[in-house]
């Protein structure tokens, strides 16, 4: 077996980001993804859908605050954009006891290390308890988010496999006193999320799938076998992407997050739903759960579109060691780790890059619809 670089050295984009604040209140965006450096000096990227999309219910703590530019819960939506001065604007003050219940725009779900990240701003440093739920009435608590940025593992305390969308964050009754009592959120986004899920998906032809109670997805392989794996064996975080040249011009498929989550392309002449990768472009995908060399094939990549189009697929468990585990011959494959990787090794990201033969026409390279483990842990 051989390592290798990542050939072209596709550097995932969370190490490009350039250097942000301490703790994070500012970052970047690129490519529908966000960028930032959390507490402890880690860099982290996630879609831009990650953080919260609608506010379902705020109750004010007291004493509260008196100052409107730190009243209106909607500005906990979206991307961290708070001034953080000592009379910050862009963030919400909860008051002393106060509650917020955040819809996020994708399901977070316990994957690897924290799995939802709490943005706390202001003056003083105020922690908060954080909840989750999938149906706004069973809730399971998190822990405690001590004050400024912090991140928060689901393990050990939410079911196996379960999503979750809706965020409640409380502030821990530390300050009751000043201008702006209580805790004061400028955002919440998910780390480990998935498009939120729906009763089922297609790929059509031989790769439809059901999705089971949102726990696990069925399909068939492109010779019969049927599989069922975890929702979390998908991919659920680009970590990089250079397009080929030439690529297409179809906004309907440049976006990187189009390969995140369950098969959904249309699979058609002008499909939607899956990425271009254009002639000889690259993709790096973290899957949701460990993966590692089990029975039979390993990996899998759906490929979807008109032609039948070849990917180079190589996995990683660290981002700079890479193994090339074979070619994805088009259309859905899979491939196995065997005799390609260091016996008992766990890895956790996959990366394409479109074959040999030149591509043309008005999607060049290979379609990629998604990207998913068989052996998980």
């Amino acid at each position: 077996m051989k390592k290798y670089l990542f050939p072209l050295l596709l550097i995932p984009m969370m190490m490009l980001a350039p250097a942000v604040s301490a703790f994070a209140e500012t970052g970047q965006v690129s490519n529908g993804m966000y960028t930032f450096e959390d507490r402890n000096g880690n860099i982290i990227t996630v879609p831009v859908e990650a953080f919260a999309a609608e506010v379902i219910n705020f109750a004010p703590g007291y004493p509260w605050t008196t100052d409107p530019d730190n009243i209106d819960p909607q500005i906990t939506l979206g991307l961290p954009d708070s001034s953080d001065g000592s009379n910050s604007t862009g963030d919400l003050c909860l008051g002393y006891g106060g509650s917020l219940v955040l819809r996020l725009g994708m399901e977070a779900y316990d994957g690897y290390g924290n799995d939802i990240y709490i943005f706390e701003v202001g003056g003083n440093i105020e922690d908060t308890k954080v909840e989750v739920s999938s149906d706004l009435q069973t809730w399971y608590e998190i822990g405690i988010a001590k004050g400024r940025t912090d991140g928060l593992d689901f393990a050990g305390k939410v079911p196996e496999n379960m999503g979750f969308q809706y965020v409640r964050v409380t502030d821990y009754g530390a300050f009751d006193g000043g201008d702006w009592p209580g805790a004061d959120i400028d955002a919440v986004c998910g780390l480990n999320v998935r498009p939120v899920t729906s009763s089922s998906s297609d790929t059509t032809g031989n790769s439809t799938g059901n999705n089971d109670n949102n726990k696990t997805y069925t399909f068939e392989d492109r010779n019969g076998k049927i599989f069922t794996v975890p929702l979390g064996a998908f991919a659920d975080r680009v970590m990089g992407f250079e397009h080929g040249d030439p690529w297409t011009s179809d906004s309907d498929n440049q976006d990187p997050n189009l390969v995140l989550g369950l098969p959904d392309s249309s699979n058609a002449s002008n499909s939607t739903g899956d990425l271009c990768l254009g002639d000889r472009g690259r993709l790096i995908v973290r899957l949701g759960v460990p993966f590692f060399d089990g029975p039979g094939n390993d990996v899998y990549i759906f490929e979807v579109g008109p032609d039948v189009e070849q990917t180079k697929v190589y996995v990683s468990s660290d981002l700079e060691n890479w193994y090339f585990i074979g070619m994805a011959e088009g259309r859905t494959a899979g491939l196995d780790l065997a005799g390609e990787v260091p016996e008992g090794m766990t890895f956790y990201y996959v990366g394409l890059i479109d074959g040999d033969e030149k591509s043309s026409g008005s999607y060049p390279g290979a379609d990629i619809d998604a990207v998913c483990a068989l052996n998980t842990r």
